[in-house]
């Protein structure tokens, strides 16, 4: 059991996002706006709003391969 913990609990430090050297961070709501401070703010061309991989409601884009979705950034 204490090798389950300790698994547990390097999982979840290796999970944060790294911020050395980040760009930007979109967290897709609908919204594309850059919430690194880096203003690289995006401009959606297409693409909607799905469930992600967890059914977390409007957490995915969706790209429709018939079209030219894309998510413009600066």
């Amino acid at each position: 059991i204490s090798l389950v913990i300790i698994f547990s609990i390097s999982i979840k430090v290796n999970a944060q996002i790294p911020t050395n050297g980040l760009i930007g961070y979109w967290i897709f709501d609908g919204d594309p706006l850059d919430i690194s401070g880096n203003g690289h703010h995006g401009i959606l061309n297409g693409p909607i709003l799905v469930n992600d991989r967890f059914m977390i409601v409007d957490k995915a884009y969706s790209f429709d391969r018939s079209s030219d979705a894309y998510i413009q950034t600066n």
